[in-house]
């Protein structure tokens, strides 16, 4: 709505500031994940972008799900996120992208991710992509998240699937 006009920043800043207290209050009573670990993801967004309560709210579905999140969270320069992935050993980047402006930025951070011979999954999502969702295919990402609970069983799904192509090879 901002984007739109139709609400200023500081309405804006209010409104994730209610919907953070309330994330916290379910992460609270919320009961701890399970043992195994499935993968291991890495949240972050493009430099430039520095909302974090999308990533916030999908890494606790992650979690959730028994995913090991490693939050890196807003503003990365696309080197340290492709320096990042070796040295956390992620499975998979999911990028957040909020602002149609920024998608530039999306396709160079999966560009220098594909070319630093990182091998993990990619996807993108946010807002930039809730009007356009087919131009998550500029991005050279594997798949475009649209929310958190469908994120992570794409995720899941594929990383499984890939699991199982590396086990008979």
């Amino acid at each position: 709505m901002w984007e739109k006009g139709k609400m200023t920043v500081a309405q804006e800043h209010l409104a994730t500031g209610i919907t953070e207290y309330c994330r916290n209050l379910v992460m609270s009573s919320r009961p701890n994940v399970p043992e195994k670990v499935v993968g291991k993801v890495l949240l972050t967004s493009v430099s430039g972008n520095n909302h974090m309560l999308g990533l916030n709210l999908l890494g606790d579905v992650f979690r959730w799900h028994g995913w090991e999140i490693f939050p890196l969270y807003s503003e990365m320069p696309e080197i340290e996120i492709a320096e990042a992935v070796f040295r956390h050993q992620v499975d998979l980047v999911c990028l957040s992208v909020s602002m149609p402006s920024q998608i530039i930025k999306a396709i160079n951070a999966v560009k220098t991710l594909r070319q630093s011979g990182w091998g993990g999954l990619i996807e993108v999502g946010g807002a930039a992509f809730v009007s356009n969702p087919s131009a998550f295919k500029t991005t050279g990402a594997d798949f475009l998240g649209t929310d958190a609970e469908v994120t992570v069983s794409h995720a899941t799904k594929l990383l499984t699937e890939r699991a199982g192509w590396h086990n008979m090879n």
